[in-house]
Parts: structure tokens; C-alpha cells; sequence
């Protein structure tokens, strides 16, 4: 494609730190690094993004992610972790048309992606309810309690009543918690 930027990079025709390239991608330093490793692995033929891929593209996007794990180890990052991402579409932050792996390595990567250490949560997201415990229970009623997968009772946070808890709120319900069978049930249960 005449204006992409990528293809054009791809064509040399605009100057690029590349890293890595073979005859189906090219994988060169992002200009606006979001860590210190900071690679995009592209596709030498134009392909828009995600959306646009066939069945026919799978052997190239394995290419793509092998090449972008290849990059991340010979940059000592495997050990440690590293990112990949494919953007789709503006609201997903694609700026650049042409199908891209972004790898990012050199940090600690927090979640959701796009923050950088801590920062302000968005009001009443993440945060749990003072004096509820560590974790939260989905319960539905009428659910038999069983052992959990492990083998032990269903878990429930410190001062933590049974059914006390549905995702992040304070309802009182008299549901028992979900909890999966122990793994010993359920093989007895298909050999009868």
C-alpha cells in the first residue's frame, strides 16, 4: 500500500532500528517506547490488522510471535517476562493500519496494560470493601457445597460469613459458594 507508513519502512524507504527481519516480517524499535525493549514485529505484505487476517495467515502470525519470543530472549527478557500485543482498531489503540506484534520487555508490566506502576484507579474499580477479606465468592442459590479442587472446603475471605458475598458487593444471600468438585469425586463419580 503506497501510504502506509509501515510499508513504506518495510520498502526502506523510511529509515528504521531494525532488529530482526527474514523474507515474511521485519521487526524494528517502536520511536515511542512504552518500555526498554520496545519492538514491533510486522508483516512485510500489508495486511490492515486483525480483522483481516485469513486461515491462510495462520503460518505467518506464528512467525510473528516466535520472532517476537526469539527477540525477547536474545534480549534476556525470557527468564523474566516480557508482553506482546496486537492492537485492533483505534478504540484498541491501533495508530498504524498495518498489522503489528508490539513486544515490551525490560519492566515489570502491570495489569491492566498501559499503566506504569501504580497509579489512580478509576473510582469503584478494584478496590475491595474495608474489613472483606482478601477474596470474593460468587455464590448462587440453591448450589450444593462440595470440597474445593484442591481437596479442602470452599474458601472464603476473613470475617466472611458464607454468602455474604457476590463479586464485589456487600448483598447478603443464604447461596453457598461455587466451589469444584475434588478431583477424587469426580473420577469416582465417572466410573459408576
Amino acid at each position: 500500500m503506497s501510504d502506509c507508513l509501515f510499508c513504506k519502512l518495510v520498502a526502506g524507504q523510511i529509515p528504521a532500528a531494525i532488529v530482526y527481519q527474514n523474507d515474511h516480517v521485519v521487526a524494528f524499535k517502536d520511536i515511542t517506547p512504552q518500555a526498554p525493549t520496545h519492538v514491533l514485529i510486522v508483516p512485510r505484505r500489508h495486511i490492515a490488522g486483525l480483522n483481516d487476517l485469513s486461515s491462510d495467515d495462520d503460518a505467518l502470525v506464528g512467525e510473528m510471535v516466535r520472532s517476537a519470543a526469539a527477540i525477547a530472549k536474545q534480549n534476556g527478557h525470557a527468564d523474566r517476562g516480557y508482553r506482546t500485543v496486537f492492537n485492533c482498531n483505534a478504540d484498541a489503540g491501533q495508530t498504524v493500519f498495518h498489522l503489528h506484534l508490539h513486544l515490551l520487555g525490560g519492566r515489570k508490566m502491570t495489569w491492566p496494560p498501559g499503566k506504569k506502576g501504580k497509579g489512580k484507579r478509576e473510582k469503584g474499580k478494584g478496590k475491595r470493601e474495608k474489613g472483606k477479606g482478601k477474596g470474593t465468592s460468587l455464590t448462587v442459590p440453591d448450589a450444593e457445597p462440595t470440597s474445593t479442587a484442591l481437596g479442602g472446603p470452599p474458601e472464603r475471605g476473613r470475617n466472611q460469613p458464607r454468602g455474604t458475598r457476590v463479586g464485589n458487593t456487600s448483598q447478603r444471600s443464604t447461596a453457598s459458594p461455587i466451589s469444584i468438585p475434588s478431583p477424587a469425586r469426580v473420577l469416582d463419580s465417572a466410573f459408576r
